[in-house]
């Protein structure tokens, strides 16, 4: 017997997506803190919660991003706060999708949209905020 359920699992899975260009429109200031809210439900290892978030708009957000630019045109690899894990951390078969994923965008870098595409990443894709979860 199929359990009943409030919510479609399935079909926000299949609806969700990466946004990769956000209009340039401000978020208003009630809706990041319904978000918050709602992310504050989220489980956590008897309910430490034990990650803080930090909100850049404006100024901050503006160089935040200029940063992020000078950084990514000097070619500094990971600029970032956090270390990401190497491949070899990974299962055989994320290593595999990574690895497909790598030759798939490869095989982009020679598409005239890829110049597009990089402009937005460095732009941050356009972002009106900044979150950072930080544990």
């Amino acid at each position: 017997m199929e359990a009943k359920s409030k919510y479609n699992l399935k079909g926000l899975m299949e609806e969700r997506h990466s946004v990769r260009s956000f209009q340039k429109k401000e978020v208003p200031e009630d809706l990041i803190k319904e978000i918050i809210k709602i992310a504050q439900r989220v489980s956590s290892w008897e309910n430490s919660q034990p990650w803080n978030l930090y909100i850049a708009t404006g100024e901050v957000l503006e160089a935040i991003r200029k940063e992020y630019i000078t950084k990514g045109d000097q070619k500094v690899k990971w600029y970032a706060d956090m270390k990401p894990g190497h491949r070899t951390d990974f299962s055989k078969q994320a290593q595999k999708n990574m690895e497909d994923q790598n030759a798939a965008f490869a095989k982009f870098t020679d598409d005239p949209k890829y110049e597009k595409f990089m402009n937005n990443v460095k732009q941050m894709y356009n972002a009106p905020n900044g979150y950072l979860f930080h544990s």
